[in-house]
């Protein structure tokens, strides 16, 4: 809650605590590890870290404020476009991972106080999330929950409003109308 000590740490420490005091097993303390949307949210917080490592967010950053100017209400649609877009094919929470250090990078460089850039940087990830079937984790659960229950397994747009809804016309029996 003081923020003096990272999340990350915390989490962890809290873990081994539950092991240590056998509330946990070691194998029950370890079973989320094994889960592939657990490993894929790891692997895209180490990819937004070394985005903004390798000087990546700052090239993209700027790329973005050529085409907005100073104008801060371009800036604004320009992050809600481009985060929807990547979170409707990448994690919503990848996607911030993605995009923080890009926002970031963006709002100090056009003098804009970063918090009026986060909460829409937020909701247009999960907009872009409920999109497609990878968009965010969720729909992958409800994926494996699904086909598990052995119904149909779901289309890449299934959640996609404009495309399920018109599928059918296209030959494809396999919408959710």
């Amino acid at each position: 809650m003081s923020g003096k000590v990272r999340s990350d740490l915390v989490a962890l420490c809290a873990l081994v605590l539950l092991i240590i005091f056998q509330i946990l097993t070691p194998e029950e303390a370890l079973t989320g590890f094994s889960n592939s949307v657990v490993i894929m949210m790891i692997g895209l917080f180490v990819v937004g870290g070394a985005i903004f490592q390798t000087g990546l967010a700052k090239m993209i950053s700027s790329r973005i404020l050529k085409f907005a100017g100073t104008n801060e209400l371009k800036l604004f649609i320009l992050i809600i476009l481009v985060t929807a877009g990547i979170g409707a094919f990448v994690s919503n929470t990848g996607t911030v991972a993605l995009m923080l250090p890009i926002v970031v990078s963006m709002a100090m460089s056009s003098n804009i106080n970063v918090s009026r850039l986060l909460m829409p940087l937020a909701f247009a990830s999960s907009m872009g999330g409920m999109m497609t079937l990878i968009g965010t984790p969720p729909n992958l659960v409800i994926q494996n929950a699904l086909v598990e229950a052995g119904y149909k397994p779901l289309t890449f747009f299934s959640f996609t409003p404009v495309v399920g809804k018109y599928s059918g016309r296209f030959g494809r029996s396999d919408s959710f109308e």
